[in-house]
């Protein structure tokens, strides 16, 4: 079977988790994208307080992002977290929860 790169159709983002779950010091955000996008990723606590918000531009199909929250002061919880992915018009996003441990 062969893919072509010719049309990769609408964007997607799938296998978005975080690592280690659960966190202390440093969580790895990793998904996988169909096309290049800019990617943010907000951090919630489970009333919807925003803790933290992690950009990048033009991410490649596989990657992931680093976020230290070792140095946030959060409580130990389960917190909620948002990656939202954009390629010009083109826009999704996926929700998670994560628990830190400190």
């Amino acid at each position: 079977m062969c893919v072509k790169d010719a049309d990769l159709g609408d964007l997607n983002v799938w296998n978005v988790i975080s690592y280690p779950n659960p966190a202390k010091d440093v969580v790895d955000f990793i998904f996988y994208l169909n096309k290049p996008a800019s990617v943010s990723i907000t951090v919630y606590t489970l009333t919807g307080r925003v803790v933290a918000k992690i950009e990048s531009e033009g991410v490649p199909s596989a990657n992931s992002v680093t976020w230290h929250c070792g140095d946030t002061g959060l409580a130990n919880g389960i917190y909620i977290y948002k990656l939202s992915a954009q390629a010009g018009t083109e826009s999704m996003f996926r929700v998670n929860k994560m628990v830190i441990m400190q």
